[in-house]
Formats: structure tokens, C-alpha cells, sequence
């Protein structure tokens, strides 16, 4: 059967429409597809760079993920002091140096001096400062391409490329339908074409019940066309120009695990036990419920996402949130602090409740702060075995779930009024503890990773280095398209 990779459309039109006000007023523009492919080899530019630099100073691999955290901690978020760039994901001297002490000291972590560490640092600041004068160069000849966004199927997803060929870039269809209809949803999709569309899936699946795999897979077209949500020509072509935008824009930002998400059991079970319906980190290709706040407005406000974290407030009436952040301490710390403010400024005028999901870092400073919190009502564990993530290229894999690299910390932080509307038993831990465990990943899911070595881990048959995808028949390695294959956060 067809997963459910999140809440589904008639709940996400409930929810949209009872946080309309919550919309972003005047959402970024979109970028151009063209230069959203630029961007993305600038980036790809810098992976390079960081690697030729490096090389010169160390002989070890240099930490997973060592680009994306500096990509991220340049991103603008309270208490950082990271005010932004006129690029989305590139940097500026201004966010430089905020990010480049996470540079430097991941290359001395691999054997680097100090002094060749900061050179290589000061090299990515440099190639990062080019790639934006290739995106704003792409910008001005932008104005004049005629180029669109091409979607076709293939035997088990879509293909989105521009027309004349280039990048191809994947998606499945579970999240081709999911993005479709948020995009619907967000352009006006009517309750009536929402309830017309919900009737025509639930025929196709009625359709399908009983039937052998082989059968289903026959009709697996005509299943996915029973699906679509229905969009005028001209909509057409803005969802494939949006989608095609987010699709190149995570790929560029790399790490499987830093767009790991809870899976869809855990967001069942915060939703049951503490009425959950936002997700305070998320993206359109991760998300479970509609409502998400994420890095990228400008690619992702056309699917609903409410804009950064760092500059969300909860609604008047308050809620109940999934905190899911990226593990990267800097970022950890500066969450753990903005919650404790908006705790304390909502303390006696609406119910706040907040279900934190951070990774087992007991010194780690963002840790440590959620765990002296005065808002704390429980914690707990979640071994490491006990549990898995959905992956960061969920929209891609055959393979939903991924293992967990670390022990998991579960925080939930409540006002009073909070405590009050979403009262804590020790059913909700165990509800949450059954949901975590039903991600672990299956025996043969961790077989196909470990043959395919998409990560660096030794479980993942990378032995500390990523092998990269298998080589074609004629002995040639093929370049990933679209696919996030770093190892998790």
C-alpha cells in the first residue's frame, strides 16, 4: 500500500484554514528555477573547494558533514548574531563570521593546525563569496529564459528537469502528491475540489484491494492519475517551476540526517496524547502536519511553510509543538533559549506546550539548558536500538526509515497553561516509545544501505568514508542526480 508520508489533505485543509492568519504576509519571491541550479553548483563548489583545501593540511577524512553545519550556522536565527545575506544558503562575510569557527574546528578535528584550518576556512568564505556572484549573474540572464520545468513519470517516481535537459532531480510519488496538494491547498484549492479528490482516492484504492503486487504495480499508473490534484495550466506550470525549486534547493544543502524527521508514528502520537499540529523545524519534503515552520521561505512558502523558526510566534490561542532541530550546538542552544522565552512571555496568556526531540548530548550546552529548564514537566531516553529516523531523502528512497546514530532525548516543555491543556501520564511516554521503535529500519532496508554504502558509518558499509552509488555496467561511477547521501547529524 501507499505510505503516509504525512497528514493527509482534508486535515490540511482543516488546519490551514484555522492558522490562515498565521500565513506568511508577504512571502519571499520564488527563485528561478535556472538560478535555483546555479545555486546549487555553487554549492556543490564548495564541497570541492573544502575538500582540495583540506587535503592539503590533513590526511583524514574530514567530519561528516562538515560543510552543511557551516551552511547552516550562517543561516540567520535569534541570539546568533548571524543576520543573513542577500543569498538564501550562501553566506556572507557577515554570517562568515558566525559560521567559520564550526570550520575550523572540524578540520582540527581531523588533524589540521590552526593556522591551516582558518586558511581553509578563509578558502570556503572566498569560493562561497563567488558562487554568489554566479547566482546574481544568474539572476540578470534569468529575466530572459524562456526555459520550463519538464515532470514525467517513471516506472516508480517522477522525473523534474528543465526543458533542453541537465540536472535531473527525483521525487516519489507519495511526495509528489503531498507537495501538489499543499501547493493546491496554499493557491486557493476549494473544499469542494479537496472532497472530490478524497472521494476519487478512496475509489482507486478500493479499486486495488484484493490484488496480487505484480497487479498493483500494472496499475500503478492509472492509481497515481486517480491522485492528482486537479490544477488549471497555468498553475501547472508555477507547481513544477516551485517544485522543482525545493527539490535542487535541499539537495544543495546535503545531510540526509539534518532533514531526518520524526516518523509518521511519532507525529501520530504527539498529536494524540498532546495534540500536536505544528512542527517547529521541518521542510515541504519532511513535513507530517501542514503546519511547519522551515530554513527556506523563499522556495518553501508556496507549500505553506510559515517561515523561519527564529522569527515564528505561536498563535494568540497557543498550541502544541514538535521541536525536531538540527543537531548542530549551536543551533540546539539557541532553540533551547527561544523556547524558554516564549514559555515565559505566554506564561499567564495562552497554553504552550513544546515535545522536544534532540540527540543524546549530555555535555552539549542546548541540552544541558532544556534540562534546567523551570518549564520541564518530563524527559526521557531512547536507546539507540530502539528506534530509527525517517530519512533526510525520504521523497526519494525506496527505504523510508533510517537507524538512529544516536540516543534520543525527549523533552516536553509546558507553561502552566500548557501543563493544564495537555495533562502528562505515563501512557504518553510509552504511546511515544512504541512510535519511535516502529522506524527502526527493517533487516533488509539496512542490507540494501550498507550494499549501496550511502553513508559513512560502518553499519552503512562506508567504513568512515562515503563510497558513493554503485557503479553502471560499463564500470563508470554515475554522479547522484538528486540524492542527499551524507551521513546523519
Amino acid at each position: 500500500g501507499r505510505r503516509a508520508v504525512w497528514e493527509g489533505v482534508s486535515s490540511a485543509l482543516a488546519s490551514l484554514e484555522s492558522s490562515r492568519g498565521a500565513r506568511l504576509a508577504f512571502p519571499p519571491p520564488p527563485p528561478q528555477p535556472v538560478v535555483e541550479l546555479e545555486r546549487n553548483a555553487a554549492v556543490w563548489s564548495l564541497h570541492r573547494t573544502l575538500r582540495a583545501e583540506a587535503g592539503k593540511i590533513v590526511e583524514k577524512e574530514l567530519p561528516p558533514l562538515a560543510l552543511e553545519r557551516w551552511l547552516l550556522a550562517g543561516l540567520p536565527r535569534a541570539n546568533s548574531g548571524a543576520s543573513g545575506s542577500d543569498d538564501p544558503l550562501l553566506h556572507t562575510n557577515a554570517a562568515e563570521k558566525i559560521a567559520a569557527p564550526m570550520l575550523v574546528e572540524a578540520v582540527e578535528r581531523a588533524g589540521g593546525d590552526h593556522p591551516g584550518a582558518v586558511r581553509v576556512a578563509a578558502a570556503v568564505a572566498r569560493a562561497a563569496e563567488a558562487g554568489q556572484a554566479r547566482v546574481k549573474s544568474a539572476e540578470k540572464k534569468a529575466k530572459k529564459s524562456t526555459q520550463r520545468v519538464m515532470v514525467s513519470q517513471s516506472t516508480h517516481s517522477l522525473d523534474v528537469t528543465l526543458d533542453g535537459g541537465g540536472r535531473l532531480f527525483k521525487v516519489n510519488n507519495e511526495h509528489y502528491e503531498k507537495l501538489r496538494d499543499l501547493w493546491a491547498l496554499m493557491h486557493g484549492a476549494s473544499k469542494v475540489v479537496v472532497s472530490e479528490v478524497v472521494a476519487a482516492r478512496s475509489a482507486a484504492r478500493e479499486s486495488l484491494r484484493g490484488l496480487s503486487s505484480k497487479e498493483r504495480r500494472i496499475h500503478a499508473r492509472e492509481f497515481a492519475a486517480a491522485n492528482i490534484m486537479p490544477l488549471k495550466e497555468s498553475e501547472e506550470e508555477a507547481f513544477n517551476a516551485a517544485l522543482f525549486s525545493v527539490l535542487v534547493r535541499y539537495q544543495a544543502l546535503q545531510g540526509a540526517g539534518f532533514q531526518s524527521a520524526c516518523s509518521e508514528h511519532v507525529q501520530q502520537a504527539l498529536a494524540s496524547t498532546l495534540g500536536v499540529t505544528h512542527e517547529c523545524f521541518a521542510s515541504p519534503l519532511n513535513s507530517y502536519f501542514a503546519s511547519f515552520c522551515s530554513a527556506f521561505p523563499d522556495t518553501d512558502a508556496a507549500f505553506g511553510s510559515l517561515g523561519s523558526f527564529w522569527a515564528w510566534s505561536p498563535p494568540p490561542c497557543g498550541g502544541s509543538f514538535e521541536v525536531n532541530p538540527p543537531f548542530v550546538s549551536d543551533i540546539l542552544l539557541d532553540t533551547a533559549q527561544r523556547i524558554e522565552s516564549l514559555l515565559g512571555e505566554n506564561e499567564d496568556t495562552s497554553p504552550l506546550s513544546f515535545a522536544i526531540i534532540v540527540p543524546g548530548w549530555p555535555e552539549d550546552s542546548g541540552i544541558k539548558t532544556f534540562e534546567a529548564s523551570t518549564f520541564l514537566q518530563t524527559r526521557f531516553v531512547v536507546a539507540i536500538a530502539d528506534h530509527g529516523f525517517c530519512d533526510g531523502a525520504q521523497h526519494q528512497r525506496q527505504d523510508r526509515y533510517r537507524a538512529s546514530p544516536y540516543d534520543t532525548f525527549v523533552y516536553i516543555l509546558q507553561n502552566k497553561k500548557g501543563k493544564a491543556a495537555w495533562p502528562l501520564d505515563e501512557s504518553v511516554i510509552v504511546a511515544l516509545r512504541d512510535a519511535f521503535a516502529m522506524a527502526k529500519p527493517s533487516a533488509a532496508a539496512v542490507l540494501r544501505r550498507k550494499k549501496a554504502g550511502r553513508g559513512r558509518a560502518d553499519g552503512d558499509g562506508g567504513g568512515g568514508v562515503y563510497k558513493g552509488k554503485p557503479k553502471n555496467r560499463r564500470g563508470r561511477k554515475r554522479r547522484p542526480s538528486s540524492s542527499i547521501e551524507s551521513e546523519s547529524s
